[in-house]
């Protein structure tokens, strides 16, 4: 082996050339561009070409090195494409995938890792550091042979392996395989499936899968026999495809955990599922294992790699990306908008898009492309058919490179994209004439042209990666697309783009710098995002009432009392098809959505102080409670693990998600999007629960989509993750070359940092009492706040309280987001979210003045031009009929302040300033005033009471029924909305045949009462109608 570092050296050149690993061919059967670079490779080394190829092939024999295949074979595509470059290389037995084991791991027993895994695991956060060095220090100090470092970071680090496929099996296909690898009884195989939870009072081991099974498998201990090689061995097998089915992986696991003590099977089921749960991070292991080991591994995603590279300790890491070995993407962190504006002052920047999609990184030579998804996962089968069109796009100078972007699902006819979800169903099954997947492409990280010149992009700035861009790729409308962004240099441009985007139903946008390098696996200021969903407000809360939980890894015990309930972590949350006072048990709950994000250890005491002895097990009885509806089929992980006993003794519970989407996961045919609890509703009775209709009316503008569970499994199984599945800290490489310890997963957003204006920040207004109807039927919603300089954030958001707790107090519901539901949007000032606002729901925008003068005056006041911010032209042309061009009404009474604000609108500030404390002024308003009302008194009969049955909620789309109403109320006359005593006139509207007989139902009771169309109505008060 005296040579091995040398032809070492000299196959990692031959990759970085070829871009794979070639076992030698004889001359006969090598094309003649491999003849020709491996005799180039021969002169260089002054070996003659014979001497060259025989040395290559010693190494290959004797040397403890892999020998992948190509990327093809190395990731093991399935499409049909791949399969025939397969079968030509398995026929010529040129390429194929060869793992050797290292000789000293088949003498080295497991045990050996177990008793590391144990030392890791139990000892202080701050100690584990220490054990990894003392492990990797003595275990790698005298062999670093890749086949050996490998195996070993391999079984430590199984998360971030990628070179192993999936092994199939998740917690239950586990338990049925080791229940019958062991003949276990009934009630074992039952805690190993429900590991959960305790199926027995006095059952101490529950919540963790490994736990459990070395408590379950104690009586099967066997002396440990078991050598490292043995299990990895058994993984390996595990993961080939012809092991698919169960019956095979247990014939597999038989023959391996004979010999292994129930411990050691602890560790292996952890193994196989990916999960040690030890406590520390990958970026620690790898750094200790070498410094540049971690540059590598998020250039290149490969453990393999890394072992590879680093064979001697003191090699320094040059060459770093790697075609077909995905790098780990860049990320975006989010920031506050004072933050960003601080972070982005004087700087020129670009905001992208952020599209709801997949983050997909592609790799192209002549050869082969590929697709990778941002954990390194091959998602080539799945979109296989964007191979046609992204080649199309390349430009013929481009030879190989790596791209940067996004999968989404486009619809072709409407232009707009679709929500995450469809991804796979649209790219493997179901693209057609409508909706089909398009690559947005938002940077490039490796390139070689034509001529052999090659680029390492990241070391280029953002700016000239777009050039780039620019000249290689040609866009496909709906296929392949660059995305180029906007550059800016104002914070209010960032304001507007986020507007935008928001009201385009795009997750949000992302702020780039444009002098910025591409760092895989940073998550800086260098990019930021900013989503909805990131800023309190924005959506809006549901309350919803709790019929089932589920029970989660953590137990909550209060006053030292524990039981099964203590388990019940995730609740089933449902709206309401009936209510049945009298009977609650006769109601009818529809299942809506499953919620374990957002408690605390106080909120889950007091829910299990309230509720302990409201639940029943379900497995005590498998029927679903009479109270839920009948037709829930719910699947095996969808079904609670207990059932409330009657609703009437249930919970409210306000929910936050950043949407409702389509499923068919329950009964409503829509569930949340990262749903979470926000608190408890005390002051609402179980009753007042979201009802079924307001689901239907929130969803009721959402195009079906199609969705299938599994697409939310494969996304949720794709989510960035440790190799514990856990969300732990990491340390990172600040600015300055200082670690810093950042939360890069999962983290709980900080709710009450993360806010982006006052106006979206939600009020509290449970203990507000309503004195009135006024507002009856009416949604607000806030666009804007008065933004004086003078104006602190306090005094902001006292008036936004004061005037939602008004709007609700008169009847009236407000909500943060600008949505269909919303039938008055109030605003300050008019800006250019009004008028996005105005133009895409064309709505007429209110002061908020309108709103405090309703109030004041308790009646619905008319939309006159003092009151209209922003107006469609159907209401200005009819104010054009009814005011003057100073807003003085032509017909309606008008007080001080409106005769004011008609005065200013004259241009006549001076003069109002110089009489403003004049009391002949006052008195002169009062006369002009009281003039004008006895004119217009005198014109019109008075005195009369008119019924508009049911029209009050028309009102803001009718113009011309608004303005009937407006005349006879300001012409002293009143106007009501449902049938009473007292009602001189009916108008007849257009009517439903059920309202119609109601309505002469009450005229036979109320003889004097006659109907009067609107014509004869406008005829009375002396207007006559062309």
């Amino acid at each position: 082996m005296q040579n091995y570092y040398k032809w070492h050296k000299i196959k990692q050149e031959q990759n970085q050339e070829l871009s794979v690993n070639i076992k030698p061919i004889s001359s006969s059967k090598m094309k003649q561009s491999d003849i020709s670079t491996r005799k180039k490779k021969a002169q260089e080394y002054n070996m003659d070409f014979d001497e060259f190829q025989q040395e290559d092939s010693k190494i290959n024999q004797n040397s403890d090195n892999f020998h992948f295949g190509d990327s093809a074979d190395e990731y093991g595509i399935d499409s049909p494409k791949m399969k025939r470059e397969k079968a030509v290389k398995e026929e010529d037995n040129t390429f194929r995938l060869e793992i050797k084991k290292s000789p000293i791991l088949e003498k080295t027993l497991f045990s050996f890792l177990v008793k590391f895994y144990n030392q890791v695991q139990q000892s202080k956060k701050g100690q584990r550091k220490k054990f990894v060095q003392r492990f990797i220090d003595s275990t790698f100090k005298t062999n670093r042979c890749p086949s050996y470092t490998f195996t070993i970071l391999r079984l430590i680090m199984p998360h971030h392996d990628k070179q192993r496929l999936n092994y199939g099996l998740n917690y239950k296909n586990l338990a049925k395989v080791l229940s019958e690898v062991f003949a276990l009884s009934e009630d074992k195989r039952q805690q190993l499936l429900n590991y959960k939870r305790p199926l027995k009072d006095n059952q101490q081991v529950v919540g963790d899968f490994g736990e459990v099974v070395q408590n379950v498998l104690q009586a099967f201990t066997q002396k440990a026999t078991l050598t490292i090689n043995d299990v990895d061995r058994c993984l390996d097998e595990l993961a080939q495809p012809q092991n698919r089915d169960l019956a095979s992986k247990e014939k597999v696991l038989r023959n391996c955990l004979k010999n292994a003590t129930s411990e050691e099977i602890k560790w292996i089921s952890r193994l196989i599922l990916k999960d040690l749960n030890l406590g520390i991070n990958h970026e620690i292991i790898l750094a200790l294992f070498h410094p540049d080991a971690v540059v590598l591994f998020n250039s290149t995603s490969s453990l393999w790699e890394v072992c590879k590279e680093f064979v001697d300790p003191n090699h320094k890491l040059s060459n770093v990306l790697r075609l077909f070995h995905p790098i780990k993407p860049m990320l975006a962190g989010r920031k506050t908008l004072k933050s960003i504006e601080a972070i982005l002052k004087g700087k020129n920047y670009l905001v992208e898009t952020k599209f709801d999609g997949e983050r997909i990184q592609c790799h192209v030579s002549p050869e082969s492309l590929m697709f990778f998804t941002r954990n390194s996962n091959n998602y080539t089968n799945i979109y296989e058919r964007m191979i046609e069109h992204v080649r199309r796009s390349l430009k013929d100078a481009v030879h190989s490179c790596i791209l940067d972007g996004e999968m989404v699902v486009v619809n072709k006819i409407t232009g707009q994209r679709v929500q995450f979800g469809l991804n796979k169903t649209v790219a493997m099954e179901r693209e057609d004439d409508e909706l089909c997947i398009c690559y947005k492409i938002f940077d490039i990280l490796y390139l070689k042209t034509k001529d052999n010149k090659e680029y390492a992009l990241t070391e280029y700035t953002l700016q000239y990666r777009k050039k780039i861009l620019e000249n290689l790729i040609d866009n496909q409308q709906d296929r392949v697309e660059v995305i180029f962004g906007r550059e800016y240099s104002d914070i209010n441009d960032i304001l507007t783009e986020f507007n935008e985007a928001i009201h385009r139903n795009d997750e949000g946008i992302v702020i780039k710098q444009l002098d910025t390098l591409y760092y895989p696996d940073d998550r800086s200021d260098k990019w930021i995002k900013m989503k909805g969903d990131y800023y309190e407000g924005i959506i809006d809360t549901l309350d919803l009432i709790v019929i089932g939980g589920y029970f989660g890894e953590k137990s909550y015990k209060i006053n030292g009392i524990g039981d099964w309930t203590d388990h019940i972590t995730h609740y089933l949350v449902a709206v309401a098809k009936k209510i049945d006072l009298q009977n609650p048990s006769n109601s009818i709950l529809v299942p809506f959505a499953k919620v374990g994000a957002g408690f605390t250890a106080r909120d889950y005491a007091d829910i299990k102080a309230r509720m302990r002895d409201q639940w029943v097990r379900t497995n005590h009885s498998n029927k679903t409670p009479s109270f839920i509806i009948q037709n829930w089929k719910p699947g095996e992980k969808d079904k609670p693990d207990a059932y409330i006993l009657s609703p009437q003794n249930s919970l409210i519970l306000e929910i936050r998600a950043t949407e409702i989407i389509q499923s068919s996961q329950y009964p409503t045919n829509y569930t949340l999007r990262f749903p979470r609890f926000e608190k408890f509703r005390r002051d609402k009775d179980w009753f007042d629960c979201m009802k079924f209709n307001e689901i239907i009316e929130m969803t009721q503008n959402l195009k079906k989509k199609e969705q299938k569970e599994s697409d939310k499994e494969d996304n949720a199984s794709d989510e960035e993750q440790d190799e514990n599945g856990g969300k732990l800290k990491k340390k990172r490489k600040g600015q300055n070359g200082e670690e810093i310890e950042v939360n890069r997963q999962g983290r709980k957003p900080n709710w009450k940092t993360n806010k982006v204006m006052a106006q979206y920040l939600d009020i509290d207004v449970s203990d507000v009492k309503v004195e009135s109807n006024i507002f009856n039927n009416f949604v607000f919603n806030i666009i804007n706040l008065p933004h004086e300089v003078s104006l602190s954030e306090e005094k902001i958001l006292l008036e936004k309280a004061q005037i939602e707790k008004g709007i609700v107090a008169n009847g009236g519901k407000k909500v943060q987001n600008d949505s269909n539901l919303v039938t008055h949007y109030i605003a300050s000032h008019y800006d250019f979210k009004v008028q996005v606002i105005g133009d895409h729901y064309k709505v007429n925008v209110l002061s908020l003045q309108w709103v405090k003068d309703c109030i004041k005056k308790k009646t619905l006041l008319d939309y006159s031009p003092r009151y209209i911010i922003y107006g469609q032209d159907q209401l200005l042309e009819r104010n054009k009929l009814l005011y003057d061009q100073y807003g003085d009404s032509y017909y309606k009474d008008v007080d001080e302040d409106e005769l004011l604000d008609i005065l200013k609108s004259m241009k006549i500030d001076q003069i109002e300033e110089e009489f403003q404390e004049n009391e002949e002024f006052e008195e002169a308003v009062k006369d002009i005033i009281s003039m004008k009302n006895q004119l217009f008194k005198e014109c019109f009969p008075q005195g009369q009471t008119y019924c508009f049955y049911n029209a009050n909620d028309k009102l803001n789309s009718d113009i011309d029924l608004r303005y009937l109403v407006d005349l006879i109320q300001f012409s002293g006359n009143q106007v009501v909305f449902d049938l009473q005593d007292e009602i001189d006139y009916i108008v007849a509207l257009d009517y439903s045949e059920a309202e119609n007989e109601k309505i002469i139902t009450f005229r036979e009771k109320n003889r004097s009462m006659e109907v009067i169309t609107p014509k004869n109505l406008l005829n009375n008060f002396g207007i006559a109608l062309e």
